[in-house]
């Protein structure tokens, strides 16, 4: 029968605070970890994907810094917190969530969030497009405005090579899956009348990924007013993965 632990949570942690022996880490065996988190990473995953906002990241960031601060205040080394405090000695520990925590002057600056959180974030693999497009501005006429693009199929291989992981689950899980898809696609009416370009591939059933888009209109300026103007949105799902 294990033995009954004695006394509450309060007073256990006491004994482990005065007793090394209990199990209280020694400061040679705390390092200053450089490498992202493992909610550092899950925060940003869930903002690039438009699941949350960079607000949100910064607010639950800064709410598990807090959690870590009260952590450390209560397990590390008496020396070490004299030295840098809890709040330091957590930042040392996790000092990419502690940035996360600070973005926007700590949330103060809630509209620099999500500049500051590209400042932080690892230079990506995809490459932009840049090229002029006319405009009308009053009073100015018409100017070439340079604009940036980024193609899809650009996406796609940059996707496939450089983050396999959110490929296969946003584009294609597999071969297997393309090949089971088009087998069911075989008595659709429009399967007959597939770009003859497509059919001259070799195996193009286990290479052609099926997409589907949807485009709407949705008002930029001038909400409600008689003025107002819109801007075409046209967004792109994939028929051979699971949308959340």
């Amino acid at each position: 029968m294990a033995g009954r632990a004695r006394g509450g949570a309060v007073q256990r942690l006491r004994r482990r605070q005065q007793d090394p022996s209990l199990g209280l880490p020694p400061e040679s065996s705390i390092t200053f970890e450089s490498k992202p988190t493992a909610l550092g990473n899950k925060l940003v995953d869930l903002c690039c994907w438009k699941y949350i906002s960079p607000q949100t990241v910064q607010d639950l960031a800064l709410v598990a810094m807090q959690d870590v601060c009260h952590v450390v205040n209560s397990f590390a080394p008496a020396a070490m917190l004299a030295e840098f405090g809890a709040d330091g000695l957590a930042a040392k520990l996790l000092p990419g969530l502690s940035r996360m925590a600070k973005l926007g002057n700590s949330g103060k600056n809630k509209n620099h969030i999500n500049r500051d959180l590209e400042k932080m974030m690892p230079s990506n693999y995809i490459p932009r497009d840049s090229f002029f497009l006319p405009l009308y501005l009053p009073g100015e006429g018409i100017l070439q405005i340079e604009q940036t693009a980024i193609w899809p199929h650009e996406l796609f291989s940059s996707m496939y090579h450089h983050n396999r992981e959110a490929f296969d689950l946003r584009v294609c899980p597999g071969p297997d899956r393309l090949q089971e898809f088009w087998r069911s696609q075989s008595r659709h009416p429009n399967f007959k009348v597939l770009s003859h370009e497509l059919r001259r591939r070799p195996g193009w059933m286990k290479k052609a990924v099926p997409l589907k888009t949807h485009g709407d209109q949705v008002p930029v300026t001038g909400v409600a007013k008689s003025w107002s103007e819109s801007q075409d949105f046209v967004e792109w799902v994939s028929m051979v993965v699971h949308t959340m």
